[in-house]
């Protein structure tokens, strides 16, 4: 009987501790996703009375530790923005942008993020070649699926840029994407 609760004792420490090794993040080092994706880029305000929808192109890189919500992403962004019919006020943006993000839900499976941060944006008239770089604000919300390291994002943005002058641009951005 002594022999069976030994056995019986070193197997059920075993059980937990394997357990608990598989549900315990395997490192507090950072963890790194790329994530790849296009959308809508969709002008408000004055700004979208002259210009109409566009499209973009996104990379960026997200650092976090798995333990703890909140994480870093670095985007660059590539816009094309056309003007409206008429019009000949056709824009090329290129914008790299710096956000925090808290998420809520587990690393795998799907989970809900918020963003929000600083950016950069160079923008580039086509019919005059003069180009401007203003400073901005963005945020957001974001919906995700990852299993088995690979993932997919769907996410909508805010953003404000601003000139020296005090007139700002706004836009409306919608992306969807790969996470890897």
């Amino acid at each position: 009987m002594k022999r069976f609760v030994i056995v019986n004792g070193a197997a059920l420490a075993a059980a937990c501790w394997v357990s608990q090794s598989a549900l315990t993040p395997v490192s507090g080092a950072a963890q790194t996703t790329l994530a790849v994706g296009g959308g809508v880029t969709v002008p408000s305000g004055d700004y979208g009375d002259r210009s109409s929808y566009g499209r973009h192109a996104m990379a960026g890189l997200r650092v976090g530790v798995p333990a703890f919500p909140v994480a870093a992403r670095f985007e660059a962004l590539y816009h094309r923005i056309p003007g409206k019919v008429g019009e000949t006020n056709d824009e090329t943006m290129v914008a790299g942008k710096i956000s925090a993000v808290f998420s809520i839900g587990l690393p795998v499976g799907p989970g809900l993020y918020f963003l929000g941060g600083l950016g950069r944006y160079r923008t580039t008239q086509d019919s005059s070649a003069s180009a401007s770089s203003q400073n901005g604000a963005h945020g957001g919300l974001g919906g995700r699926f990852r299993l088995l390291g690979l993932g997919l994002f769907a996410e909508g943005q805010v953003i404000n840029r601003f000139q020296a002058t005090g007139e700002g641009f706004r836009h409306v951005t919608v992306t969807a994407g790969f996470e890897f």
